[in-house]
């Protein structure tokens, strides 16, 4: 599979959100949360995710998308690392909790702890 992040990896169905904040796990590799749920989709995906970046943390929409950008970038490249771990689907959200805009070198380095943590939990 290639590094492409396609419209169905995209977490958007309400209920599926909810129960994973619910019924998920999480952890914290700062400057970001990970969050994920073991479920099984329709379709054919390994996974979907959900990016937040609160108006809170970053007043500026201009600041918000950016880091949406960036973290969606850093997973898009580190995706298959995730999808390698396991053969159960995930649904996944990556919250921003940090103060300042994200740099892509930032959000790299915390996904790479993100998926060690993964790694554990998922064994």
């Amino acid at each position: 599979m290639a590094n492409t992040f396609t419209k169905s990896e995209r977490l958007n169905s309400k209920f599926i959100i909810d129960k994973l904040f619910d019924e998920g796990k999480s952890f914290i590799a700062y400057p970001l949360r990970f969050s994920f749920l073991p479920y099984s989709f329709d379709e054919n995906i390994q996974g979907q995710v959900l990016i937040i970046v609160s108006k809170r943390r970053l007043k500026k929409a201009v600041d918000r998308n950016r880091t949406k950008r960036i973290i969606r970038e850093a997973y898009r490249m580190q995706k298959q690392q995730i999808y390698n771990l396991t053969d159960v689907k995930l649904a996944m959200a990556v919250s921003f909790i940090g103060k300042e805009p994200l740099t892509l070198e930032a959000a790299e380095k915390s996904l790479t702890k993100i998926i060690a943590r993964l790694k554990e939990q998922l064994a």
